[in-house]
């Protein structure tokens, strides 16, 4: 046929000669794909996945949740394996896809989709499907294709009645995705992102496997099958702080094991030492390979949000506790709670913030690092500073109304502060709160105390007083009050000090800490003496009267209106 014959337009006729084995005739296609087959070639079974990982432990529930996709060989298997950036998910999908290759005959076809690379584009559905559809087999002749679709169409055609795995690694978007799906059911596809694509879930019917941190004990098995000369079976505490400081991720987790194997003189305690330093960790856990170095993995993560979500995660590093609840984020970033729960979701689906709890966020140590520096770099000392101080007066306000529920008649504070937290229903609530908060107000305090906030760092540490007085969490208690207690020192507040030495001497007194207690109570007096606060009228004389009880009599009465 010749080319005027093929654009004649209406006048189309047959001009072929020989035998045909199947004849499409039309008056006008638009979108003309020529598939030239080799009569009675073999079908091609491509095996394209990528080297399998060489140190790979643990995940048998993962591994058993994507073994369900070759239960029902009935069915359409679609799977999204998402975790955040150096958690392992291309390590678990290439492990399992190598273990599980013979129950897929006609073939496996692998793409990366370079969703989150630093250098490189994107790759273009169009561009995975014309490496796929070569893969299969399609002839090298030339072909006129105007469309995505056209090519998705083909591709489906060339799977159907064949028993195959399609794995797309490290995918951005459900667009990405969707045109490389199979029509056949018989056929199992397993995407990996750092995005969750609720999306691909909802509408394809996707089944999700989250991915979390490896358990400290399959990260110190990782550590011990990279670094397999002694070191870490000879120093197990050393390499389960190194785990920790890891956050139990296997992509921290191998650069450090890579950085022992290259420097055998370096001990496990050596590199602990020098990782303890939160501003070195990041620098420390780096190679040569971009796609290896972990800032840089967290990084395209961070650079792919939209700007709001971006700079809540970025002022979420600013916090100094553990996890952190959403009103205490509200206050950080000052957003509205609507707004502010889509820039959660968001940083959820993008695998950056964990969901502990209802209300409840918490970032990876080495996120929050990362986060950190991203608030150095992006945000002004001044809109830094104001975040900051708006949090810990979130957390001030609502430790005092916590306080004026367990123990209403109760003087936490010399004198009242501005602002207030919201009441709380019951004291059940409060305790709660108080609770959950404890390890954010402890770290709060230290941080306040360290940071020119000495004000807001003892009231702070008093405004929890009642709570600590009726659960004694001992430890956070005292030190709480003694780091409050200097501050309050350094800006020279008697009625600060007296309050926290009030405080201090009751728990003091209940570890039978006889000495320190007196010591205390008498500082207390003197200095609610030298500030002519009418308080200590109702207080010296009970609290006195403690003083001589050797060891065994109560101090709540003692406590009722000290302001301790």
């Amino acid at each position: 046929m010749t080319a005027d014959e093929v654009h004649a337009g209406p006048g189309v006729h047959n001009a072929m000669s020989g035998a045909a084995q199947s004849v499409v005739q039309a008056g006008s296609i638009g979108s003309v794909v020529f598939a030239f087959g080799r009569q009675g070639a073999e079908p091609v079974t491509p095996y394209q996945l990528p080297w399998p990982p060489s140190s790979f432990v643990g995940r048998e529930g993962e591994l058993a949740a994507l073994d369900l996709a070759l239960a029902d060989t009935g069915s359409a298997s679609l799977w999204v394996v998402s975790g955040t950036a150096g958690v392992g998910k291309t390590a678990l999908v290439l492990h399992w896809a190598h273990r599980a290759a013979n129950r897929f005959p006609d073939g496996i076809l692998y793409a990366n989709l370079r969703g989150f690379a630093d250098s490189t584009p994107r790759a273009e559905p169009g561009e995975v499907l014309d490496t796929f559809l070569e893969a299969l087999g399609r002839s090298a002749e030339p072909r006129a294709v105007d469309s995505v679709e056209a090519r998705a169409a083909e591709f489906r055609s060339a799977l159907h009645g064949r028993r195959m795995l399609i794995v797309l690694d490290d995918v951005a978007t459900a667009h990405q995705v969707r045109p490389l799906l199979p029509g056949a059911t018989t056929v199992a596809v397993v995407v990996t992102s750092r995005n969750s694509l609720p999306g691909l879930r909802v509408r394809e019917g996707g089944k999700l496997v989250s991915l979390s941190p490896l358990s400290p004990d399959e990260a110190v098995a990782l550590l011990a099958r990279i670094v397999d000369d002694g070191r870490v079976s000879g120093d197990t505490a050393s390499a389960a702080e190194l785990v920790s400081l890891c956050d139990s991720l296997p992509l921290p987790l191998l650069v450090a094991a890579q950085r022992l194997v290259s420097m055998s003189h370096l001990s496990i305690a050596d590199l602990v030492e020098e990782l303890r330093d939160e501003r070195d960790r990041l620098d420390l856990l780096q190679t040569d390979e971009t796609a290896t170095t972990v800032r840089a993995v967290f990084s395209m993560s961070y650079r792919a949000l939209d700007p709001e979500a971006s700079r809540v995660f970025r002022l979420m590093g600013l916090q100094h506790g553990g996890d952190i609840g959403f009103d205490a984020i509200a206050a950080l970033t000052g957003l509205r709670r609507a707004r502010l729960r889509n820039a959660l979701e968001s940083l959820g689906h993008a695998s950056l913030v964990e969901m502990t709890g209802p209300g409840r966020y918490r970032l990876h140590d080495l996120l929050r690092l990362f986060a950190r520096e991203c608030a150095d770099a992006e945000e002004t000392a001044g809109n830094r500073t104001q975040a900051v101080r708006a949090m810990l007066d979130y957390y001030l306000g609502q430790a005092l109304a916590a306080g004026r529920r367990l123990a209403p008649h109760r003087r936490l504070l010399p004198q009242p502060v501005p602002g207030g937290g919201v009441d709380f229903d019951d004291r059940e609530s409060a305790f709660t709160w108080c609770a959950l908060e404890q390890a954010n107000l402890v770290a709060e305090v230290r941080y306040a105390a360290g940071a020119g906030e000495e004000a807001i760092a003892w009231q702070l540490a008093a405004a929890m007083g009642a709570y600590f007085h009726q659960r004694k969490p001992w430890s956070a208690w005292i030190e709480t009050h003694e780091t409050g207690l200097r501050a309050a020192q350094e800006i020279g507040d008697n009625a600060g000090m007296a309050t926290l030495l009030g405080n201090l001497a009751i728990a003091y007194r209940e570890l039978r800490r006889r000495d320190e207690a007196e010591a205390c109570f008498r500082d207390a007096l003197a200095l609610w003496e030298q500030e002519g606060d009418l308080t200590v009228r109702l207080w010296s004389a009970p609290a006195t009267a403690m003083l001589a009880v050797n060891g065994k009599g109560s101090m709540r009465d003692s406590t009722t209106h000290s302001g301790a």
